[in-house]
């Protein structure tokens, strides 16, 4: 059992401190790139802390790990936050899940080193129940805006990442809530937890060498700087046709395949062309631009002063208040209340 032991927890340092190489020299000052580091670096640190008496660390050196492993989960639930979600920001609520869960984490490891005498049993299934939820949340951010997303490597390649990620937690959990009335077979946890997140960080390291160089940066698009070809260019006026000439983006709900079901063309080849043609990499920061520019002559249009700006979301596309303000302040960096003083004065 210890040389399995040792085949998976040190060929994933290995593999892990070889991803966390190549995320300093592409991720280009990008969130999602710093989140992938920290969450790396501090898998290695649990990978390295959290082995079996066998291995016999310093006490010092056991002690400083396990701290820095603490926040290891809560780096890899907003790294895929933050390549799943659009427009994603750590803001407060985000911050105190996360301060939330560390703590019930690192009072578990000060009782194991001896700091604090005991806990009662239920936190231990405050902590499983925390991790259970993270990863259901990472799974319903993952179905719900997949469809959004133009990039379809990216599409494929994450959201296996996901899965295996809810796998992984879900072994470690349950293998957790055996031992709380198993406690014989506590020694066998180190190994379980490691290989049950080995296939992620394989998986991880594939997706990452299979990129190009220069492509770690998860939150940069670029369109194609060159003509185009007849193929594109006849797509190109079907599109301009639909969105510009017939407005379709006023269509409440307007998704990438019932547009692409009136172009007569496959969602496929529509996300291909608006990631790599126009250079968008989510369709509704694509659709919601028409809209917003849509919204702002409705702003400098006197007849509109009192038009609650609720309406002019609603008949312009959007589905609510709260996104449209959301799409509007990405865009433009100012409310649409602030945008809409600034212009009458």
């Amino acid at each position: 059992m210890l040389f399995i032991d040792a085949f998976f927890r040190f060929s994933g340092v290995g593999f892990m401190l070889l991803m966390c190489v190549f995320a300093v020299r592409d991720l280009n000052k990008s969130m999602p790139g710093f989140y992938f580091l920290m969450a790396f670096l501090t898998l290695s640190f649990y990978f390295i802390g959290f082995v079996p008496y066998a291995y016999q660390l310093p006490y010092a050196v056991k002690l400083v790990l396990r701290i820095l492993d603490v926040p290891f989960f809560v780096f890899t639930w907003l790294f895929i936050l933050s390549i799943f979600k659009k427009d994603f920001k750590l803001t407060l609520p985000y911050g105190l899940i996360g301060v939330f869960y560390c703590f019930f984490i690192l009072m578990e490891r000060l009782v194991q080193f001896g700091f604090v005498d005991a806990l009662p049993l239920w936190w231990a299934w405050v902590v499983n129940l925390s991790s259970i939820a993270l990863v259901l949340h990472l799974l319903f951010i993952t179905l719900t805006e997949r469809n959004d997303d133009l990039i379809e490597k990216r599409r494929k390649s994450r959201v296996y990442l996901v899965y295996i990620t809810v796998v992984m937690t879900l072994i470690i959990t349950a293998f957790s809530f055996f031992l709380l009335n198993h406690h014989q077979y506590s020694h066998l946890q180190q190994t379980v937890n490691i290989i049950a997140i080995w296939p992620i960080i394989i998986l991880t390291a594939y997706w990452l060498l299979s990129m190009n160089a220069g492509s770690f940066a998860f939150d940069v698009v670029q369109a194609k700087d060159k003509k185009l070809n007849s193929r594109d260019a006849e797509l190109k006026i079907k599109l301009d046709a639909e969105i510009i000439t017939n407005k379709a983006y006023l269509k409440n709900g307007l998704s990438i395949q019932s547009l692409a079901k009136q172009l007569g063309v496959s969602s496929y080849r529509l996300r291909e062309f608006i990631n790599q043609v126009l250079g968008y990499d989510n369709f509704s920061t694509y659709i919601n631009g028409y809209r917003i520019e849509s919204i702002k002559q409705e702003f400098a249009n006197p007849k509109n002063a009192h038009t609650p700006i609720l309406t002019l979301a609603l008949n312009n596309g959007f589905n609510s208040l709260s996104t449209f303000n959301r799409a509007f302040k990405s865009a433009q960096g100012v409310t649409p209340s602030e945008f809409r003083k600034n212009l009458n004065e």
